[in-house]
């Protein structure tokens, strides 16, 4: 399944309250976007890393969201 951008709608839910898979989500997110931003500008300052956590976080909640909406059998 691709990642979904999110563009409105629920937002997500504290970290310690959501599920294994949504947590381990916004990790892979965050840090495949943070080996991005480092290979073309270097070190991410850390304003810079925590607008990347935060559109990880969105993301994976609009994926997981949309996941559980179509009865995907597998999130990534």
């Amino acid at each position: 399944m691709d990642i979904i951008s999110w563009t409105g709608g629920s937002r997500p839910q504290k970290l310690d309250a959501i599920g294994a898979v949504e947590r381990a989500l916004v990790r892979h997110i965050f840090r495949d976007q943070v080996r991005t931003h480092a290979a073309y500008w270097g070190n991410c300052e850390l304003h810079t890393c925590r607008t990347i956590w935060s559109r990880a976080r969105h993301d994976a909640h609009a994926t997981i969201r949309e996941a559980v909406r179509t009865g995907a059998q597998r999130i990534y």
